[in-house]
């Protein structure tokens, strides 16, 4: 049966809702603006790891539902604001590049995706023979969150509060997918780039992947999914 000593052998090591790390790749600020890079970093209050939504038909003769397709829901992650509004400015100008705040034109896709990654952090080593002195803030997990764009910049509460407070603001990412990478995997091989419908007769711009989601059409065949010439 079951005791204390049991328990404590085997509860000895929660993951901590504090240690994590968000990096913003861009592809375009931030790849040339470190000090702006590593400020975010800092900055970032509040993050999730996204979770995963299986979507369902509905109940069918037989009583069964049956799995449908995977959908990734909308990521949020809020921010510290500096007094020079670095961070703000940063996001505003990204939602402009999504859609432009004058013409009020949709940019190109490639244009303004980008990468994010959360690292959830730990404070001890998952192998024994390795001091824990050495390995604060270790990363167990990453998650790669793939062409993310920003959907929303929340606004920003302002009040007379004589005690003041830290501004903050959230900014809300749709993406295309997340995978989770656990510390084990690095030398695993790369997961293989999401797979796209493509209009391309190149075939070495398709994928192994599209052959499933064209129905099993090669490459330069005419599909529903490829123009008309």
């Amino acid at each position: 049966m079951p005791n204390i000593s049991d328990f404590k052998a085997n509860t000895t090591r929660f993951a901590f809702s504090n240690l994590y790390q968000v990096e913003v790749y861009d592809n375009k600020v931030l790849t040339n603006n470190k000090t702006l890079f590593d400020k975010l970093v800092f900055q970032c209050s509040a993050a999730i790891i996204p979770g995963t939504t299986i979507a369902t038909t509905e109940k069918a003769l037989d009583f069964r539902t049956r799995a449908k397709q995977r959908i990734y829901d909308d990521i949020s992650l809020t921010f510290y604001c500096s007094e020079s509004m670095d961070e703000y400015r940063y996001f505003d100008d990204w939602l402009n590049r999504v859609i432009n705040k004058n013409t009020n034109r949709v940019g190109y896709h490639k244009e303004y995706i980008g990468t994010i990654k959360v690292k959830k952090l730990g404070k001890a080593n998952k192998f024994e023979n390795v001091s824990t002195s050495k390995v604060e803030n270790q990363t167990f997990m990453t998650t790669i969150i793939e062409e993310a764009y920003p959907k929303k910049v929340d606004p920003i509460s302002l009040d007379y509060n004589p005690s003041g407070a830290v501004t903050t603001f959230a900014v809300t990412f749709g993406y295309t997918r997340h995978i989770h990478t656990l510390e084990d995997d690095d030398k695993k091989q790369p997961v293989e780039p999401i797979a796209r419908r493509s209009d391309s007769r190149d075939n070495s711009q398709i994928n192994s992947q599209d052959k499933t989601f064209l129905g099993g059409d090669t490459a330069g065949s005419n599909d529903e999914f490829e123009s008309s010439e």
